[in-house]
């Protein structure tokens, strides 16, 4: 939870950056900073629910279950930011410099068909 919540903290303080720096943030800083929150809130409410389990032996299930779905949302986010990289999703041209020639990969092709 400490380490999630420092980076989430982290990531903020660098879009604020950019914000401030540059007037533009890349989408994929917001769904970074999204995915930390998510995990450091699944580990707050699992941390909730194990304090409530020792005190009456059967814990609290409110708890238990928003952990679970923020665990969950946090997986399915970060899954959906891996596949968009891999089908060919990059960094802005201002950020990093490709080369003039690029060709389609087989995912862009396949959906773009």
């Amino acid at each position: 939870m400490i380490l999630s919540g420092t980076i989430g903290f982290l990531v903020v303080v660098f879009a604020f950056y950019r914000l401030v720096e540059t007037k533009s943030v890349h989408f994929v800083t917001f769904l970074v900073m999204t995915a930390a929150f998510m995990d450091a809130s699944s580990s707050f409410c699992e941390i909730l629910h194990l304090k409530w389990y020792e005190r009456n032996g059967y814990g609290w299930y409110l708890m238990d279950g928003l952990s679970s779905h923020f665990e969950a949302m946090t997986d399915a986010l970060l899954t959906m930011v891996l596949l968009a990289l891999a089908a060919g999703w990059t960094m802005p041209s201002d950020v990093i410099h490709v080369a003039q020639q690029q060709t389609q990969t087989q995912m862009q092709s396949l959906i773009s068909a």
